[in-house]
């Protein structure tokens, strides 16, 4: 064999590892399961992508030009493999190309102490990834002189290569039907990449975007759903026979069909209890309900404890950082898309949200958020919901902000909504406040506001641990605001009339053991009182809904939800609690305060009941009382439940189906 063959050889084997190596670095690096990643699967399609390379640039390039082109496409690789490495490590969630366009911008200009700490405190991990690419400039410097190309039938051998780990990588998940559901109709990106591999879950990630997700395999429910004639339903008068008929053959059939035979639920006690009330509903950033045991939060501990007490209350993580969090309370559709969750409301018909129902009542409706006004998008998708306003750092709230101070302060935040009410406000309001100064790092030095109120601490704990001390430090930014906020309002005479409804957008994931968070160990360890191993230790929460006269109660009144509970409930509930006539089919979640089902829904397709959670991931079904044994038709039941939900929040926004679906609605009111 001629010497630059092998020369050939040596370039090729390294090009085709350019997406093996690092799928394999990932895999380890963030720990998969290995029992539920398809190990076999990754390595051979990651394989398959480099030989492809090889045949497509090695086919009649010479080799100095081929060399050159294998340097780039490895080098992109690892610098791909490597941000998802760290996004995962920082966010605990791998990102599709379209969440990552959504928030890079953002990221770039606001988070550059991240990713400085990521390039310091990463730097061994970087390297690892590196390999590839350096092997290749190595090998290309040590072996400056160039032939032609290499013959043939090497091209062609290596061809045949790249299609058989194609098609053995198809055949491994093929013949395991295990992995069906993760493959296609419970498809999400991050288990995507845990399950087959970063390569498979981009190339499923094309695919799902361009055609959809397919449709899972739905029962036959036996026809139209009939109810008790004494119950009434918060259902709208819908032409059922004239939609399905304008539905059939199109993308909304699916739509149509399982609302259709869906339960609604029914109006309650609890009905307009908060009609002709204003209503503010704000998302924490990073927020944990362990703040309220500190000693350092006796608003919000007193709101959670005095309002309607929900003792199960979790906020799925959904994949997409904090934008993903906002889209689950804002809309009640379990957010799919990830960060481009909101993104994709933007142009479509978005009447079915709260903002939307108290425009129609006459409200003012503002949105408040102490962040970049660039961010996610916000000025664009804020407005799509129905917001009348939208207020940020750059759209009129910045003089009170200090500049450059990191993160932005909740306090001077409430100092302007006050502000801004006093002089605009004018009947009922709807706000909708999204806070920041709880963000992460979690220090005494690079974060400005934990800084601020560090002095608070003194006497305390707290004071003295940098981390934890740090998290509760900055979260206290909050309390203070809020408390100056419920002073205005009880000054001018609004606080009776006004309801509150707090949760956080995510859990605290700035405290996890990870690069870009300084952290060395997992501080929600130390959080908790645990390791969160599971999802739900990971991501429980506190709902608060608190409204003064909830105080006057007797102890015997109080309104106390024992049943799990989840940020998808949020609006049915709202909707209920207002008095609103809605359709309760439509929304993920369902009125807490009714006769219904309790189940929450993870972006995996995990899921919990009162009776227990399951783990999509491995199968396993784990009953919240171990004397209690649980049947298998009960599990394939929510199973299908979960199914029907997920693909009508899945394709609810893209198919625009509010639109489609007011065309049929009867009462011309609506």
């Amino acid at each position: 064999m001629k010497k630059y063959d092998i020369s050939y050889i040596i370039s090729a084997i390294l090009v085709s590892l350019s997406f093996a190596y690092p799928e394999m670095i990932l895999a380890m690096g963030r720990g998969f399961n290995m029992e539920t990643y398809v190990l076999e699967n990754s390595l051979l399609l990651a394989l398959s992508l480099g030989l492809l390379f090889v045949v497509v640039f090695g086919l009649f390039m010479p080799q100095r030009f081929f060399r050159v082109i294998g340097i780039i496409v490895s080098e992109a690789a690892a610098f791909f493999y490597t941000v998802e490495y760290f996004l995962d490590e920082t966010y605990s969630a791998f990102m599709s190309i379209s969440s990552i366009s959504v928030g890079a911008g953002g990221v770039l200009a606001s988070y550059k102490d991240l990713i400085m700490n990521v390039i310091r405190n990463g730097w061994k991990d970087i390297l690892l990834f590196q390999a590839v690419p350096l092997a290749l400039i190595l090998f290309t410097v040590l072996f400056r002189k160039f032939k032609n190309a290499a013959q043939g039938h090497i091209k062609g051998i290596v061809a045949m290569l790249a299609i058989s780990c194609m098609i053995m990588s198809v055949i491994s998940i093929g013949h395991q039907i295990e992995y069906e559901p993760r493959y296609t109709y419970e498809y999400s990106f991050t288990d995507a990449v845990k399950s087959f591999g970063l390569s498979n879950a981009l190339y499923l990630d094309v695919k799902y975007t361009k055609n959809g997700v397919p449709e899972a395999p739905r029962s036959i429910y036996g026809g139209k759903i009939y109810y008790p004639d004494d119950l009434v339903r918060n259902e709208l008068d819908v032409d059922w026979d004239a939609m399905k008929k304008a539905a059939e053959g199109t993308d909304k059939e699916l739509i149509v069909d399982i609302l259709e035979n869906t339960y609604s639920t029914e109006k309650n006690e609890f009905t307009g209890m908060f009609q002709g009330k204003n209503l503010v509903q704000i998302t924490i950033e990073s927020f944990s309900e362990e703040l309220l045991d500190t000693g350092y939060f006796p608003l919000l501990k007193r709101m959670a404890d005095n309002g309607i007490v929900i003792k199960d209350y979790y906020h799925p993580f959904w994949g997409g950082s904090t934008i993903s969090g906002e889209a689950a309370v804002i809309s009640g559709l379990l957010p799919t898309a990830g960060a481009a969750s909101m993104q994709n409301m933007i142009g479509k018909n978005n009447g079915y949200t709260l903002t939307s129902d108290f425009n129609k009542l006459g409200y003012r409706t503002v949105a408040y958020h102490n962040g970049d006004e660039y961010y996610y998008n916000r000025t664009d998708t804020h407005p799509a919901v129905g917001f009348s306003e939208f207020y940020s750092d750059g759209t009129g709230m910045e003089s009170y902000l200090i500049s450059g101070e990191w993160p932005r302060s909740d306090l001077d935040m409430f100092r302007y909504i006050i502000d801004d009410m006093e002089a605009n406000y004018d009947g009922n309001f709807y706000l909708y406040i999204m806070t920041f100064s709880g963000h992460g790092l979690y220090n005494f030095s690079g974060n400005e506001i934990s800084v601020k109120n560090h002095e608070l601490l003194k006497g305390s704990k707290y004071y003295d641990l940098w981390h934890i001390g740090g998290y509760v430090s900055c979260s206290l930014d909050f309390e203070l605001g809020l408390e100056l906020f419920c002073e205005y309002l009880e000054e001018k005479g609004l606080l009776e009339d006004t309801v509150f409804v707090m949760t956080d957008d995510h859990y605290p994931y700035a405290l996890q053991k990870g690069s870009a968070w300084h952290n060395d160990v997992n501080y929600l360890t130390d959080l908790y009182g645990y390791e969160p191993v599971t999802q739900p230790q990971r991501d429980h929460n506190s709902l608060i809904i608190w409204s003064p006269f909830l105080e006057t109660l007797d102890e015997d009144d109080k309104i106390i939800v024992e049943d799990p509970a989840y940020a998808l409930d949020i609006v049915p509930t709202m909707k209920n609690l207002f008095g609103i006539e809605y359709e309760s089919r439509m929304f993920t979640g369902r009125d807490i305060l009714s006769d219904s089902e309790p189940l929450v829904i993870w972006a995996n397709s995990s899921w919990m009941t009162d009776k227990g959670y399951y783990d999509s991931t491995s199968g396993v079904f784990t009953s919240s009382d171990p004397s209690e044994t649980v049947s298998t038709a009960y599990i394939d039941s929510i199973k299908q439940k979960v199914r029907d939900k997920m693909s009508v929040a899945r394709s609810f926004v893209n198919t625009d189906f509010y639109d489609f679906y007011s065309q049929y609605l009867t009462d011309p009111a609506e």
